[in-house]
């Protein structure tokens, strides 16, 4: 019998850019700049040498690899979200999933400020 996942590398918190943002083209530099999605523990993953020359082809620098559980109830994340763990913003450039888990690859983008 398979073990169950334990995702205990942390939290992450998913955002969306506020509806009166999503026009502006300005940097977020604060969570008030954010409207937040959904909270999930994550497991960090390895970044293997396939991960690294994917990002690389798809124009962009991977910070770090995590895997969450996939949430009840219809909660759809994609690549116009950001994922912040522990007040670093990281953009979502790809996600995998599969039936209960999602596999997202993030990118730096910043250090936020303090509230």
């Amino acid at each position: 019998m398979k073990t169950p996942e334990t995702y205990n590398d942390g939290i992450v918190n998913i955002y969306r850019k506020k509806e009166e943002n999503l026009t502006t083209n300005r940097n977020i530099s604060r969570l008030d700049d954010l409207e937040h999605i959904i909270q999930l523990a994550y497991k960090e993953l390895s970044r293997r040498q396939q991960d690294l020359e994917f990002a690389d082809q798809k124009s962009f620098s991977l910070a770090m690899k995590i895997k969450t559980p996939r949430p009840l109830g219809g909660w759809i994340l994609d690549t116009h979200c950001y994922a912040v763990i522990e007040n670093v913003l990281y953009g979502i450039q790809y996600i995998d999933t599969n039936r209960t888990e999602y596999f997202l690859y993030l990118e730096k983008v910043r250090i936020l400020q303090e509230e």
